[in-house]
C-alpha cells in the first residue's frame, strides 16, 4: 500500500514485529522454506505488488507469466481453508501435517505406507479452491517446476519427473513415463504457431474457474494475455485474437453461462467495467471458440468460416474516437495464392487418399479425415516450416506468425477498449421453443421466417433465456461472417418426455441389435483379418459435404442506451439471410 511501502522497502522489515505479526502462516513458512533451499529471493503477490497503485499493479500483472516462468520453482500451497494453514510438515519450520496415513504389514517384516485419496471428500477446502481459482491458474501453468503441498503431502513436478512421498524412486534408472508439467505454457503443445483450437482449450478451462470480483477477470488473465500477444499477430482484445477476430466473436457456451457483472466494491466508470458482452470475459461459465473446419487440419466441428463480411474497430466509449482498427486477417489469408508466406509455411499439393482409413481396420500412419475437411477440397496443404517446432503443424491456408518478435503487449488495445463498432447486415427472425440437440449436448433453438420455415438456429447462453421463450419471439440478428454448418442436416429435434417413453421399447431393441453388431465387429478385430472392404475416401467426403449448408454466422443482440449487447450466437442459411436482411447495412456499437 502507498501508506507502508516505504517501511516495507527497508532491509529486515518483515522480521519486525510490526509486519511479522500480520503475515499469514503460509507466507512465513514459504520464507523459511526458501531460505532452507538456499534461494535468496521469494515472490509473494500480496507483498510484491502495490495493491492501491493501478499503474504499478497493471505493470506487474502483465508480467506475471515471466515471474513464474523464470522462477527457480513455484510453491503451490493447496491445503487448508486459508493462508493461515501454512506449509505443514516441514521439519523445524512449520506445524505438523494432518494426514490419513495407512500402514499395512507385508511379508518378511516389510511394511506398506500409503495415503488413501478420497476423491470429492474435501469439498470446500483450499485444495479444491486453488485449482478452481482464476488468480492461481496462470501461476500454475507458467511454473516450470512446482513444489506442491496438497492432501497432506509434498509433490515435486518438473518437465522430467514427478516425485511424491508415497513412492520410492530410482531416478538414475527409472524412465519417465509422462512429463507431469505438460500443462506448462512453455510446453510444445503451446507452440509459437497461432491456433484458435489450442487457445479455445485454454480459455475454456480458465473461464470455468471462480472469481470473487467479476471486474477482475481481465487482470486475472493478464499474464496469459501478454504471453499470447507474442504468439498471435497484433495480440488479443479481451481474450479474442485479432487474427481470427470474426471467428472468435462466434464463441459458444459449454452448458449454461451467465453475464458476469461488476461487484459492489467497483467504484469506476459504469461504462467501463471491463466486462463486454461480446467477449467470453463478460460471461461466467465454460466457453469455447468455434471449431473452424476451414482452417486447422482434422477439426471435427459442426461449422466452418469462409469469408469476413465487415471490418471491426475498437473504442474506449460509445461513439468515441479515434477508432482503433482490429486486424482480422484470416479471411484475406484464406485467399492467399499458393506458395504464400514461404518463410513460414511449406506448401504442398493436397491429394485425397484413395481409402478412408478411419472407417476400416487397416493400419495407417496418418490420414486426413474426410469428415473434417473444408466444404470444398483444397488444392494445397500448408505445413509449418519453422525449425524449432517439435511436432507437425498443418493448416489449409497459411497465416502470419510472430517470428523472433518480443512478447511485449501490443500498444493501444489495452483494457480500455471494450466497445466494438462495425457496419453489417441485419435481419429479424423468430426464435421458437423447438430444440435440436448436437452430439455434444448443445441445444439449438430453431429460427423461422415469416412463413414458419426453418432457416437457422440459436444457441442460447442462459437457461433463463430459454424459459422466457414461452412463445415464439422476434429477435434481432447481425451478420458476423460467412461459412457453413451441419446442424440442421445432422441433428434431430429434441424428443419430448412422452415421445421418449412411447419409443423406449423400440430403442431397447435397437440397443440390443447394436450390441450384437459391435460384438461381432470385435470378434473380427484380429491381426491379419479385415472385416470390411476399404471405403473410398471421396465417397465419405462427398457424404459429409452434403450435410454442409452455406450460412451466415450471426449474433442475437439487444439494445440499451443506443448500445447493442450480445445475447447469443447462431446461424442463418445464406440464401434465406440474403432474402430477409435489410438492404442497407447498419452501424453497430457492441458493448
Amino acid at each position: 500500500m502507498k501508506s507502508n511501502i516505504g517501511q516495507l522497502q527497508k532491509p529486515g522489515a518483515l522480521r519486525s514485529n510490526t509486519f511479522a505479526m500480520q503475515l499469514p502462516a503460509t507466507i512465513l513458512d514459504a520464507i523459511a522454506l526458501t531460505r532452507s533451499l538456499g534461494v535468496r529471493w521469494l515472490w509473494v503477490d500480496s507483498l510484491c505488488i502495490q495493491q492501491d497503485d493501478d499503474v504499478s499493479m497493471q505493470r506487474e500483472l502483465t508480467a506475471m507469466h515471466r515471474i513464474y516462468a523464470t522462477s527457480f520453482l513455484t510453491i503451490v500451497a493447496a491445503d487448508g481453508e486459508d493462508a493461515e494453514y501454512g506449509l505443514r510438515g516441514l521439519r523445524g519450520i512449520s506445524k505438523p501435517r494432518i494426514i490419513d496415513q495407512r500402514v499395512e504389514p507385508l511379508a518378511q517384516g516389510e511394511r506398506l505406507v500409503y495415503w488413501p485419496k478420497q476423491w470429492g471428500a474435501k469439498e470446500g477446502t483450499k485444495g479444491l479452491m486453488y485449482h478452481h481459482r482464476m488468480w492461481t491458474s496462470q501461476e500454475y501453468h507458467f511454473a516450470k517446476r512446482r513444489l506442491i503441498f496438497e492432501d497432506g503431502q509434498a509433490t515435486w513436478q518438473c518437465n522430467h519427473a514427478q516425485w511424491t512421498e508415497d513412492h520410492l524412486y530410482n531416478p538414475e534408472h527409472e524412465r519417465v513415463r509422462k512429463k507431469p508439467t505438460e500443462d506448462y505454457m512453455g510446453h510444445e503443445d503451446y507452440l509459437k504457431v497461432p491456433s484458435l483450437d489450442r487457445l479455445s482449450d485454454l480459455i475454456g478451462k480458465f473461464n470455468s474457474k471462480t472469481l470473487r470480483f467479476g471486474e477482475d477477470v481481465y487482470n486475472a488473465f493478464s499474464g496469459y494475455n501478454t504471453y499470447l500477444n507474442s504468439i498471435f499477430p497484433h495480440g488479443l482484445v479481451y481474450g479474442h485474437p485479432e487474427l481470427f477476430f470474426d471467428i472468435s466473436l462466434c464463441w459458444k457456451p459449454s452448458g449454461c453461462v451467465r453475464r458476469r457483472t461488476a461487484s459492489a466494491r467497483y467504484t469506476g466508470d459504469p461504462l467501463c467495467t471491463g466486462l463486454p458482452s461480446w467477449s467470453w470475459m463478460g460471461w461466467e461459465g465454460q466457453t469455447h471458440f468455434p471449431d473452424d473446419g476451414e482452417g486447422e487440419i482434422n477439426i471435427l466441428g459442426e461449422m466452418g468460416f469462409t469469408e469476413a463480411v465487415t471490418d471491426w474497430y475498437a473504442m474506449e466509449y460509445p461513439g468515441s474516437s479515434p477508432k482503433q482498427p482490429i486486424h482480422s486477417q484470416w479471411s484475406q489469408c484464406r485467399k492467399s495464392p499458393p506458395g504464400s508466406m514461404t518463410e513460414l509455411w511449406r506448401c504442398e499439393e493436397f491429394k485425397p487418399p484413395e481409402i478412408d482409413y478411419n472407417k476400416t481396420r487397416v493400419q495407417k500412419d496418418y490420414s486426413v479425415e474426410p469428415e473434417s475437411m473444408p466444404k470444398e477440397i483444397p488444392h494445397h496443404i500448408y505445413h509449418c516450416s519453422l525449425s524449432n517446432t517439435p511436432v507437425s503443424i498443418s493448416r489449409w491456408y497459411p497465416i502470419p506468425m510472430n517470428v523472433g518478435e518480443s512478447d511485449e503487449p501490443q500498444a493501444g488495445l489495452h483494457s480500455g477498449f471494450q466497445y466494438l463498432w462495425c457496419q453489417t447486415s441485419r435481419a429479424y427472425l423468430t426464435v421458437t421453443q423447438e430444440i435440436i440437440a448436437s452430439d455434444v449436448d448443445e441445444k439449438f433453438h430453431i429460427l423461422k421466417d415469416q412463413s414458419g420455415i426453418t432457416v437457422g438456429a440459436l444457441l442460447l447462453h442462459d437457461e433463463d433465456d430459454g424459459k422466457l421463450l414461452q412463445q415464439e419471439t422476434r429477435v434481432e440478428l447481425i451478420a458476423i461472417a460467412k461459412g457453413w454448418t451441419i446442424v440442421l442436416n445432422c441433428y434431430d429435434p429434441l424428443e419430448t418426455e412422452n415421445e421418449t417413453q412411447t419409443e423406449s421399447e423400440s430403442e431397447d431393441e435397437e440397443t440390443v441389435a447394436e450390441s450384437i453388431d459391435n460384438l461381432q465387429m470385435e470378434e473380427c478385430d484380429v491381426p491379419g483379418i479385415q472385416e470390411q472392404d476399404p471405403i473410398a475416401w471421396m465417397e465419405t467426403w462427398d457424404d459429409a459435404k452434403k450435410n454442409k449448408q452455406d450460412c451466415y454466422h450471426v449474433l442475437w443482440i439487444g439494445w440499451k442506451d443506443g448500445v447493442a449487447y450480445r445475447k447469443s450466437s447462431g446461424f442463418v442459411l445464406e440464401e434465406e439471410w440474403e432474402k430477409m436482411a435489410e438492404v442497407k447495412k447498419v452501424d453497430i456499437t457492441l458493448g
